[in-house]
């Protein structure tokens, strides 16, 4: 881990190993920092107590919308992302809080800065997505996601409902992926430590979901031990490209066993068709004749559609490029 350490301080002039966090009772700057060694010593700890009494929260929102700039370390430019957890969808008061991220959308527009506002977590309501696209930039669509088919399945209801507010600057999250090493100091769910329970092409799956729907991509596996298999999912070229300069994307069919969205940059049309079925099968010809054409590649194998579609294993899916026309 030191090494990882090493080469991201050397790349980032040490800039990213501060961070800051808040608490809703007060607006004190809490940080922690890396010593000599590489080691996490805590200038001062995030977490607080619980208050004994009820917070009025839209005062505070009130007051981090028209008090002095709350946000006056990002003036800097080293920071460009703020987080803010429990408030897209609240478990606790079944409800987003809207006043408080109206409060802390004024309060980024006032640094005169561009910071990308991410709320979580969900999921968050699709009556709130108006509002959430005013108002934030990412925003979660589910509580923790983690290496399971049956979340990975409802995962496409719930990119489809979605996928009508995806624009620029405007990014519904599906939460971080659950592949490689996980869950090291987690017991979530009746797992801990282990490598990620999603089988290959339910891995395969997931990145290409995540990618054709354009949500963030943030790993949530253990860098140190990072595998060959892992690495290559992330680092897929043309995956990247199409996640990148991706426009319209959209589910354009579903049935028991399979699911095709779309896509398109000014190069490019792409097709995902997923087997959600609970065995390997080959991919009707209705599918085919309706969304492939003869300069169709898939680009996780490299094959060309001409070379003959092949079996799709189950949970698993093939993601075909071709020429816009």
């Amino acid at each position: 881990m030191s090494n990882i350490m090493d080469i991201i301080a050397k790349e980032t002039n040490g800039k990213s190993y501060k961070t800051f966090k808040y608490t809703y009772e007060g607006s004190d700057v809490l940080s922690f920092a890396y010593d000599d060694h590489q080691e996490i010593t805590w200038e001062r700890y995030g977490e607080t107590v619980p208050p004994n009494g009820s917070i009025n929260l839209k005062r505070k929102a009130d007051s981090i919308a028209n008090d002095k700039p709350l946000f006056g370390f990002f003036l800097d430019g080293s920071r460009h992302t703020y987080k803010v957890d429990d408030i897209a969808y609240s478990t606790i008061y079944r409800d987003s809080h809207r006043k408080e991220i109206e409060g802390i959308r004024k309060a980024i527009d006032k640094t005169g800065r561009e910071i990308v506002l991410s709320l979580s977590p969900g999921p968050a309501r699709l009556q709130d997505g108006s509002f959430l696209q005013k108002n934030a930039n990412m925003w979660r669509l589910t509580d923790d996601f983690w290496d399971e088919w049956e979340l990975l399945y409802d995962m496409f209801d719930r990119c489809n409902y979605w996928s009508p507010f995806i624009r620029k600057g405007n990014w519904p999250d599906c939460d971080m992926l659950p592949l490689g090493h996980i869950g090291i100091r987690s017991g979530e769910r009746g797992k801990a430590d282990r490598m990620t329970c999603f089988t290959k092409p339910e891995q395969k799956t997931m990145i290409t979901l995540w990618s054709i729907f354009q949500s963030p991509l943030m790993y949530g596996g253990e860098l140190a031990d990072l595998d060959a298999w892992t690495l290559s999912l992330l680092t897929n070229t043309e995956v990247n490209e199409m996640h990148r300069t991706l426009e319209g994307q959209r589910q354009e069919y579903r049935d028991d066993e399979w699911i095709v969205w779309s896509g398109e940059n000014k190069e490019s049309t792409y097709i995902a068709i997923f087997n959600v079925s609970d065995e390997k099968k080959e991919i009707p010809g209705k599918l085919t004749e309706r969304y492939l054409r003869k300069d169709a590649k898939e680009i996780w194998s490299g094959k060309k559609v001409t070379e003959g579609t092949e079996e799709v294993e189950n949970h698993g899916c093939v993601l075909y490029q071709m020429k816009r026309i």
